[in-house]
């Protein structure tokens, strides 16, 4: 199978977003279209990109973080029937099945993000990780129990929710096409000299995701009993990123109108020339095998790595409300105040070898 250099990126979640830029010229945004004295500054464009994927991003999670903190109230309740006796295993199965097929979901969206409109690309998932989380709170409203329709909803939520990291991560880091010049390419957004700050604040939107997430979890079990505050978190969860969306949609600049980034372009043309490199021609994505793809130093070791950490990071996220909640009777609200703390990092940008 020939996937893009930038799709191929997709199996490893941090580096699917960053290998996601789409194949030469950028396509043109609305800024491309304005009269240029009337273009927003590009310090303004950066915040306003910052702003729109940090609080996209949060969201995900908050989406993610809906279902992990109504676990315990699921179980006390034995909401879901089906042949399997323990309520713990259909959870656990439900979360085997929306992180495997999230796995899956990042590598296609790697090689989707690689040929779609990002703006609509995204948008779009979110579309679907809206109608999702609707479904299930409405399914519960309506007192339906059966369990692989949770199951198989929960499922088509990994695939949909794959979508987010790539594309926001894309919009603020994707490289361009030039991936055979012997430069660092080209991020959208953010250039390699602060490309480790703006990361590291970035990043901490997945746990700002979190607290809100489990916020919005301890409000609704205030203002209702804990039998209908489930199914409205899972509503709520829901509106809010079917809202996101419609700003996503209408707001999110994919990259850098073309008069911002004429000047680098054709310094990164003239660097492909003096080293007698052939510049990629506008148009199709370069494409390798994916058995190629490991080959390229530092993949399989930082993926390995990437996979260790997530298995702590998930396992804490989806379980520790429902311990909380259903083996020590801590209230809802109580046990999502664990999801707190954010990590930023100047590091990365002192570092030459991440550089």
């Amino acid at each position: 199978m020939i996937v893009s250099e930038r799709g191929l990126f997709a199996h490893r979640p941090q580096a699917a977003g960053v290998a996601m830029a789409t194949s030469g010229a950028a396509k043109a945004s609305l800024e491309d279209c304005l009269p240029l004295q009337t273009v927003p500054s590009l310090k303004l464009m950066k915040l306003r990109t910052f702003a729109i994927t940090y609080v996209t991003y949060a969201i995900f999670h908050v989406a993610r973080k809906s279902f992990g903190s109504i676990k315990g109230e699921l179980s006390k309740e034995k909401w879901m029937a089906s042949s399997l006796t323990s309520q713990s295993n259909m959870y656990g199965l439900m979360d085997m099945v929306f992180l495997g097929l999230y796995a899956i979901g990042l590598y296609v969206s790697g090689m989707l993000g690689d040929r779609l409109d990002l703006r609509k690309f995204l948008a779009g998932g979110m579309v679907g990780v809206a109608l999702v989380l609707m479904t299930f709170g409405v399914a519960g409203l309506a007192n339906y129990h059966v369990f692989w329709f949770y199951l198989m909803l929960w499922g088509v939520n990994g695939a949909v929710q794959s979508v987010g990291w790539p594309a926001n991560v894309a919009i603020m880091y994707g490289i361009s096409n030039e991936l055979e010049v012997k430069t660092m390419p080209r991020s959208r957004w953010f250039g390699d000299g602060e490309r480790g700050v703006v990361l590291g604040l970035w990043s901490s939107c997945a746990s700002f995701g979190n607290i809100c997430g489990g916020a919005l979890v301890g409000i609704l079990c205030h203002v209702a009993e804990a039998s209908v505050a489930w199914k409205l978190v899972m509503v709520a969860s829901g509106v809010i990123m079917l809202v996101q969306s419609l700003i996503v949609f209408l707001f999110l600049v994919p990259a850098p109108p073309k008069h911002l980034h004429d000047d680098t372009e054709a310094t990164t043309l003239s660097i492909a020339a003096s080293d007698n490199k052939e510049v990629p021609v506008e148009g199709g994505p370069v494409g390798i095998s994916f058995s190629r793809a490991w080959m390229i130093p530092g993949v399989a070791s930082y993926a390995i790595a990437y996979a260790c950490v997530k298995s702590v990071s998930y396992s804490l996220f989806f379980w520790v409300p429902y311990y909380l909640t259903a083996e020590r009777h801590m209230n809802n609200s109580k046990a999502n105040l664990f999801s707190v703390g954010s990590t930023t990092t100047f590091a990365s940008d002192r570092d030459p070898d991440v550089n």
